[in-house]
C-alpha cells in the first residue's frame, strides 16, 4: 500500500468515525486484528462497542486535526496539538495505534 493511501485511510478514521460519527466503517478502515494500545482494545468489535459507548456518554472527540501527518511504509504519524498518534497499517487496514498525550501543566 503506499503511503499517500495509508495516509487517506489515517485521514477517513478520524474524519468518519471521530467526527461523522459512522462507527460502522470501522469495519472497513480497521484490521480484524485491531488493536488499540493504550486502551487495550482489542478486535473492530471491542472498538464499536467502547466508541458506541463514548458518543452515548456524550463525549466529544475533539483536537483530531493534525499539524502534521509523516507517512514511511506501515506507518503513519499525525502530530496534533495534544499529542502523538502512531498508526500501524497492514493489508491497506489499521491494525494498531497508540495515542501519546502531552502531559498537562503544573499548577
Amino acid at each position: 500500500m503506499s503511503v499517500k493511501k495509508n495516509k487517506r485511510i489515517v485521514e477517513r478514521w478520524n474524519e468518519e468515525v471521530f467526527v461523522q460519527k459512522k462507527v460502522d466503517v470501522i469495519d472497513e478502515l480497521a484490521h480484524a486484528d485491531y488493536k488499540h494500545t493504550t486502551t487495550g482494545i482489542n478486535g473492530r468489535e471491542e472498538a464499536k462497542e467502547a466508541i458506541r459507548k463514548a458518543f452515548a456518554e456524550g463525549r466529544e472527540f475533539s483536537g483530531l486535526d493534525a499539524i502534521a501527518t509523516i507517512a514511511e511504509r506501515d506507518y503513519v504519524v499525525q502530530v496534533r496539538k495534544s499529542g502523538v498518534v502512531v498508526y500501524r497499517l497492514a493489508g491497506g487496514k489499521i491494525i494498531e495505534d497508540s495515542v501519546y498525550n502531552k502531559p498537562e501543566p503544573q499548577k
